[in-house]
């Protein structure tokens, strides 16, 4: 019998990995920078935590200096004018690296409509690098490669298959600067384009005729125009944030088949200890369009429909995170949470929740 098997929502989860890099650039470069502030959960190199400053004077128009000063000798105004020299600080580091690993777990919850397939455990890993610059106050760039790891069990005519894809991912290049900057309020925006490096002809191990549904692809197959909003508010130990952002997809690919546009909104609210302890409430709603043709060794089929319409995701977490700076030019960063709500609909109405999920990043300034 040839094994049909839809692997549906997964992708999804990988692409959740660049908020929290994106959101991190942007707030540890272009506000330290561009303001003078330390952000509490996105810090840079104490360096750059305030503009360098060489000398400044200090004029004192029609004042005395006291009683015994020399300056009161003599009627009328007097002018004193003294020259304060100051050490120079190091100029702020431009560059950042971050290496990342981030990994889900999730588990099929209800199974498609009319018990036509259902899902087992699933596992995503993604390993990222990082490469950021930031060019000005107000300009950081920032290039993002990842290594994905995959793996399903699909649930289909009494039968269980596991199936796992690894390889290098889609890559990314970006611009991230500030819109509107206050004392405790920040809006920024990030676009750019994600190149097609990750492979979309991935066999079904079990007919190998056929490549694997699309969510076990390692990329999209095309380049893809990406653009964000983040709006942010910081007062420590305080943070709450969000970020916009969508996908936009172009042409067709090799195999014959555009993924759907997706529309994104993720939410945090924060607390950061003195400890580097954050307890965090963390959020997102996805819409995703439906796909456009088909891949040409898979057609469509009811197994596959489920790509073929929209797809709408939710979810609320609470999650813990640690950051820690050492030897002044790295950081250390971990994270854990647990979903408190999730949901989602589709043509299928079949659901996979996510069980937990952690992250593990270091950081090096240069």
């Amino acid at each position: 019998m040839t094994k049909l098997k839809c692997l549906a929502p997964i992708l999804a989860m990988r692409q959740s990995a660049i908020c929290p890099l994106i959101v991190g650039a942007v707030l540890g470069a272009s506000v330290a920078t561009s303001v003078g502030a330390t952000t509490p959960a996105f810090k840079n190199p104490p360096a750059a935590e305030n503009p360098p400053l060489a000398k400044y004077a200090q004029a004192n128009v029609g004042q005395s200096e006291g009683p015994g000063s020399s300056e009161n000798a003599g009627a009328g105004s007097t002018v004193k004018t003294s020259v304060v020299e100051q050490d120079q600080p190091a100029a702020p580091k431009k560059f950042k690296a971050q290496i990342a690993t981030y990994y889900y777990n999730l588990e099929g919850t209800r199974a498609a409509n009319q018990n036509l397939y259902n899902f087992g455990n699933i596992t995503i890993r993604a390993d990222m690098l990082t490469l950021q610059y930031t060019a000005s106050p107000k300009w950081t760039l920032m290039a993002s490669g990842q290594w994905l790891e995959t793996f399903v069990e699909t649930q289909i005519f009494g039968l269980n298959f596991k199936d796992s894809t690894i390889g290098f991912g889609d890559t990314y290049l970006l611009a991230m600067r500030p819109l509107w900057m206050s004392q405790q309020f920040f809006v920024f925006t990030d676009f750019g384009v994600s190149l097609p490096t990750g492979d979309i002809s991935k066999k079904n191990q079990s007919n190998k005729a056929v490549n694997y549904p699309y969510n076990m692809q390692l990329g999209s197959g095309t380049y893809d125009a990406m653009v964000a909003v983040s709006p942010v508010w910081m007062k420590p130990p305080y943070q709450v944030g969000s970020r916009l952002s969508t996908i936009v997809r172009t042409g067709e690919n090799d195999n014959g088949y555009r993924l759907g546009n997706q529309y994104k909104l993720d939410a945090w609210a924060e607390y950061e200890t003195t400890v580097g302890l954050a307890p965090r409430l963390v959020g997102y709603y996805k819409h995703r369009d439906r796909i456009s043709g088909a891949d040409k060794t898979l057609g469509r089929i009811p197994f596959l429909e489920f790509y073929h319409h929209t797809q709408i995701n939710w979810d609320v977490s609470a999650a813990l995170r640690f950051k820690k700076l050492f030897m002044k030019s790295f950081e250390l960063a971990v994270e854990g949470g647990l979903p408190l709500f999730q949901e989602s609909r589709n043509i299928d109405n079949v659901r996979v929740s996510t069980q937990y999920y952690g992250s593990l990043g270091l950081s090096g300034f240069f």
